[in-house]
């Protein structure tokens, strides 16, 4: 299941950070404090005995929660591309040969970086439907001619060598 911040737990992360970077650096750059919130999260720059735990309590919790919804809005955008190139296809009544693949991939790709992110709870009728808009593409693409490939320079007569 999805897990979403109060406003306190946002409030207190964004707190921590900035009050680490203030301590640290006092006033500078947006740029500088960026750059060393950055290092911070991945462990470079050196926190204090006393702010270790949070560090790592914000490590264990926010970040691979953070990792799996990046991917999962990926793979959303991935798969919104392949369908408009599809129905681009369609409409242009030309197809690459391999789209039904493309499209089988990506809506994998898609269902199971959302069960991830958001759970299995519709693990049966989110498999269904993605079966049914599968098949319906299968209808529409199997309808739509492929595209001609493009003719070789090979072809044609073939040159022998002269002998003298």
């Amino acid at each position: 299941m999805a897990q979403y911040y109060t406003d306190a737990q946002y409030n207190f992360y964004v707190g921590m950070w900035k009050e680490e970077i203030t301590r640290l650096g006092g006033l500078m750059s947006g740029a500088k404090a960026k750059i060393m919130m950055g290092q911070m999260l991945l462990g470079i720059y050196d926190i204090q005995a006393e702010d270790k735990e949070r560090a790592e309590a914000f490590n264990k919790e926010i970040l691979p929660q953070a990792k799996i919804h990046d991917d999962f809005y990926k793979a959303v955008i991935f798969y919104m591309e392949v369908k408009i190139k599809a129905w681009q296809q369609v409409i242009n009544r030309q197809k690459d040969e391999n789209m039904l693949d493309q499209i089988n991939e990506a809506m994998d790709d898609w269902l199971q970086k959302g069960w991830l992110y958001f759970g299995q709870d519709k693990i049966k009728q989110e498999s269904e439907d993605a079966k049914m808009e599968f098949q319906m593409f299968k209808v529409v693409l199997g309808r739509t001619p492929t595209k001609p490939k493009k003719p070789t320079r090979r072809g044609g007569k073939k040159h022998k060598k002269k002998n003298k």
